[in-house]
């Protein structure tokens, strides 16, 4: 996640370690490097059908295993995950199994255990959805729709991209992925019922309604997507020896906005794609229009890192004014710059680490 918390999760002992795959780190400082574990969403669509490879299901491994979580899931607002439990500023919701990563979505939120399988907690009721193997604990979703999805291996051993409706409360659609488990590709994002994957090297856009698919070249060379949102892309690109690295806000088809890259590889738009914000030690937004910097007051905080759009203009911080903590959680509201404090102290960052921590984008934090 950042270099603060990945530093000190690695000094912990006792957390178990998942292989996945290392993507290079944007910087080139030799010894920042970023695990992502991105994996394709899918498609609104009702019915039981097939279309242009498209398969639509109902149901889903472990559908019938259900369980009532202590507090009715509310996924409007700020959250975070420790142990088996979903916090919120004023509520905890029991899920019954560890909460390894999770995503939020209109209707609820989808989670993942230590075990790999998928969890749907909708109101009162937690329901297992699906499985994924250790080795690609992701899981992403349009927080403006009910969708979440995975990537899962069939009992053949083939492997497919899996959409849940948690408004519908089962499966919609799979794409075949077919591709072994070491080669499995980036996947970023859910925009507008379209899905963006990286297949063979490129990257696709998918229809979810229809299936059909099209490359989206990047502005330049070996440029990494990082988000979409609103038709609006984010991309890294490394540079080469003679070049900085920097962020491009656009597409080859469109003239870009350049952000000189810093620490943070990990993107997220305003829901309507005004504003940017990046994985950080300290708060990094960007408008999206021009790529000017917007100051965020995080009042002399030595670590602040935005994680979350909770509307256009309100950012979800976690910060901390000493090494070790108290964790505090912000909304800061942009462009203002302008930051409240939400919870005052969630504890220090050994003892949040000790109990299995996780934030609502998709992923676990340890590498």
């Amino acid at each position: 996640m950042t270099e603060k918390l990945k530093s000190l999760m690695d000094e912990e002992a006792g957390m178990q370690d998942f292989a996945t795959p290392d993507l290079d780190a944007i910087v080139r400082d030799g010894d920042r490097t970023v695990r992502r574990r991105r994996t394709v969403v899918a498609a609104l669509a009702v019915a039981a059908v097939t279309v242009g490879g498209v398969v639509l299901l109902g149901g889903g491994p472990g559908a019938e295993n259900a369980q009532v979580a202590d507090t009715p899931a509310d996924s409007q607002g700020m959250s975070w995950a420790t142990g088996s439990v979903i916090h919120t500023p004023t509520s905890k919701i029991e899920v019954g199994r560890p909460v390894r990563a999770y995503v939020r979505t209109a209707a609820g939120f989808v989670t993942v255990d230590d075990q790999g399988r998928v969890w749907s907690v909708v109101g009162r009721e937690t329901t297992e959805v699906g499985a994924m193997t250790p080795s690609s604990l992701y899981l992403t979703s349009d927080p403006e729709d009910s969708l979440a999805a995975w990537l899962e291996q069939e009992p053949g051993g083939e492997w497919s991209w899996v959409v849940f409706d948690q408004a519908l409360g089962r499966r919609l659609a799979t794409f075949e992925e077919g591709k072994a488990p070491d080669i499995v590709g980036v996947v970023v994002a859910l925009d507008d019922r379209t899905l963006y994957v990286s297949e063979d090297g490129d990257y696709v856009s998918i229809d979810v309604d229809d299936g059909t698919d099209a490359v989206v070249d990047p502005p330049a060379r070996a440029a990494q997507l990082l988000s979409v949102e609103d038709g609006a892309f984010a991309w890294a690109d490394p540079g080469d020896d003679d070049g900085e690295s920097e962020y491009i806000l656009g597409s080859a088809e469109a003239e870009a906005v350049r952000i000189p890259a810093v620490q943070g590889h990990l993107a997220w738009f305003s829901p309507d794609a005004r504003w940017i914000t990046f994985d950080a030690d300290e708060p990094r937004v960007f408008d999206a229009g021009t790529g000017e910097q917007v100051e965020i007051d995080i009042d002399g905080r030595i670590f602040g890192v935005g994680y979350e759009w909770l509307d256009k203009d309100s950012l979800a911080v976690m910060a901390s004014r000493g090494e070790n903590g108290p964790i505090e959680m912000l909304v800061c509201e942009v462009p203002e710059g302008t930051c409240d404090v939400v919870v005052p102290d969630l504890g220090s960052f050994d003892g949040v680490i000790e109990r299995g921590f996780a934030l609502p984008n998709g992923t676990e934090i340890t590498d």
